[in-house]
C-alpha cells in the first residue's frame, strides 16, 4: 500500500506500523482501528470511515492529529473570544468611570456658580459688613438681619469718631443701641445681658467661643464680670471678624469670663 505499507490485523501479536504517515485524500483504509478521541463512527476529515474493532491494543492505532488540531483551534477561538470580551468590558468600565468623573466635576462647577437674584454669581458675594448681609451668615452662625447690619454701621461710626481712648465700651455701645430703639442702662457693661434677654427686639443665641469672630454684623456680645474685670465688656460685631465698642478691634474671644450673644431682629 502507498499510505500504510504494513498494517497487521488488530489484536495480532507483534502488531507494528512500518509507516505512520497519513496522506489525506488517499485510498480507503480497511480493517483499521477507530480513534477513541473521535465521535462514534468518526475518522479524519476528508477520509472515509475507519472500520475494524472499536478498541485499540496498546501501541496500536492511528494518531488522531486531525481531531487534536480541530480541538486546539476551538480552544484558541474560545480563548480569543474571551480575551476580546474582557477587553470590551475593561474599555466600558474605563468609559463609565471617565463619564462619572466628568459629571462630578461639571456638577461641582455648576454649584459654585449659582446665580443670585440680581443676575450675578453668588460666589464671592459679600456685604459691606464682612460678607454677612441680611439673611446671611457663616455655617452654624445665626442669620444676619437688616437691623443687625444697620446697628453694625452705627457702632462702627461710634467707635471711630475719636471721642474715646478706651474704657468706655458700655457708653458707646449704649449710644449705638439707642439709635435702633434698644435701651441699655447701668454703670457696668455686664448689666446689659439681663436687660437684652428681656427685650423682644433681640434674640439670645448660642455660639461657641471659638466661633465669635464669625458672628454676623450686629451681633451683641456681653462678657460677664470676673477677676480683674469688674465691669465686664460689651461690643457689637461688624461681621468681618472685628468688634465695635468705644474702639475698633479684633473680636475678643479670651476675655476670661462667660459671655452671652444677642442678635437684633
Amino acid at each position: 500500500m502507498d499510505s500504510l505499507q504494513t498494517l497487521n490485523q488488530v489484536g495480532s501479536p507483534g502488531l507494528s506500523l512500518t509507516s505512520t504517515t497519513i496522506n489525506f485524500g488517499g485510498p480507503s483504509l480497511g480493517n483499521a482501528a477507530s480513534c477513541r478521541c473521535g465521535s462514534a463512527g468518526g475518522g479524519f476529515p476528508g477520509m472515509p470511515s475507519l472500520g475494524g474493532p472499536s478498541a485499540l491494543m496498546p501501541g496500536a492505532g492511528v494518531s488522531p492529529l486531525g481531531g487534536m488540531d480541530s480541538m486546539s483551534q476551538m480552544m484558541l477561538q474560545t480563548q480569543t473570544m474571551m480575551n476580546q470580551t474582557l477587553l470590551q468590558l475593561m474599555s466600558l468600565m474605563m468609559q463609565l468611570m471617565t463619564n462619572q468623573g466628568g459629571s462630578s466635576a461639571s456638577g461641582s462647577g455648576a454649584s459654585s456658580a449659582v446665580s443670585s437674584p440680581s443676575g450675578g454669581s453668588s460666589s464671592g458675594a459679600a456685604s459691606s459688613s464682612g460678607g454677612f448681609g441680611a439673611g446671611g451668615g457663616a455655617p452654624g452662625m445665626p442669620a444676619g438681619t437688616a437691623t443687625g447690619k444697620k446697628l453694625a454701621d452705627i457702632a462702627r461710626a461710634e467707635a471711630t469718631n475719636g471721642d474715646s481712648n478706651g474704657g468706655l465700651c458700655y457708653r458707646d455701645v449704649s449710644r449705638s443701641l439707642a439709635k435702633i430703639g434698644i435701651t441699655a442702662t447701668g454703670a457696668s457693661a455686664y448689666m446689659a445681658a439681663d436687660q437684652l434677654a428681656k427685650n423682644p427686639k433681640v434674640k439670645e443665641v448660642k455660639v461657641a467661643q471659638s466661633d465669635l469672630p464669625k458672628l454676623p454684623a450686629g451681633a451683641i456680645v456681653v462678657w460677664n464680670k470676673g477677676a480683674g474685670h469688674e465691669h465686664g465688656h460689651i461690643s457689637i460685631s461688624t461681621g468681618d471678624g472685628k468688634e465695635a465698642s468705644d474702639l475698633m478691634r479684633n473680636q475678643i474671644t479670651n476675655y476670661g469670663t462667660s459671655f452671652r450673644v444677642f442678635m437684633p431682629q
